[in-house]
């Protein structure tokens, strides 16, 4: 079975000024529905280096699209437990356990995927793994979300973000 895909372009303009930490107050307020007041705390430790662009960006461009919002890899239900509650009105037991990536493949333990993506009526949701640039699967994350995509029906996606 083959990943379905969501192709996106973004400026390096944009990139930049998130590196420089000047635009993740803009997406606060202008996007409260899918980032928690929370995340505010962790937020220059993340763009400064540009981590968790792609994936922020995904979720902003997904909900522009489709109107999902998204629970970021990066706010992990661990440290949300609103979070773990919100997925369990979706997901079963077994596979909201097999979606945190607590299973090793090819020796190595996978990151959950990046996004959690789902209606705001909670009727339908896919999991999102992000790339961008030159950002690659590694074997065992494959083998993973393979396993995952056979899991969920097909419900995984891979989003690829190009710069122009």
């Amino acid at each position: 079975m083959e990943f379905r895909e969501l192709h996106f372009l973004y400026s390096k303009k944009i990139r930049n000024e998130y590196m420089q930490g000047n635009l993740w107050n803009q997406w606060m307020s202008e996007f409260p529905q899918i980032f928690k007041i929370e995340e505010n705390a962790w937020a220059p430790n993340q763009y400064n280096g540009g981590y968790g662009f792609f994936e922020m960006l995904t979720a902003i461009l997904i909900y522009k699209a489709v109107g999902f919002l998204s629970l970021t890899e990066y706010c992990k239900p661990n440290k949300h437990p609103q979070d773990i509650t919100l997925m369990k009105k979706m997901l079963d037991d077994d596979l909201y356990k097999f979606s945190l990536g607590d299973l090793t493949y090819i020796g190595h333990k996978p990151q959950p995927p990046d996004l959690f993506c789902f209606a705001p009526d909670y009727s339908d949701w896919f999991f999102c793994e992000v790339k961008g640039n030159q950002d690659r699967f590694r074997n065992y994350q494959l083998e993973y979300f393979r396993d995952m995509q056979k899991r969920t029906g097909g419900k995984v996606y891979l989003c690829k973000l190009k710069p122009i």
